[in-house]
């Protein structure tokens, strides 16, 4: 899924329920077809972080790694692991009535 703009937005699935959104911020290009391909693989046993932490763990940054602030308008994080590529946020958005 792509980031929206002026000309496009992003859609949720419209199933009810938790909805998760997650950005990537890479040192390194990923193939993001393969990724997907393996996500739904994986046994709906696990959540979705779960899945991800288990498919990108050699290359992705641990939670405890990154420090997160917010203000008015921006968003910000520092990564404090340099053998890590892969910084990954995950958002769950709560459905709306």
């Amino acid at each position: 899924m792509l980031i929206s703009n002026e000309r496009e937005h992003i859609r949720l699935d419209g199933k009810i329920g938790t909805d998760m959104l997650c950005l990537f911020h890479l040192k390194n290009p990923i193939d993001f077809v393969a990724l997907q391909a393996a996500l739904k693989s994986l046994s709906n046993k696990f959540s979705f972080r779960q899945k991800t932490n288990q498919i990108l763990s050699k290359k992705l940054a641990s939670s405890s790694a990154m420090s997160c602030s917010t203000s008015k308008d921006m968003f910000s994080f520092n990564l404090n692991d340099t053998s890590s590529t892969i910084a990954a946020l995950f958002v769950e958005i709560e459905p709306i009535d």
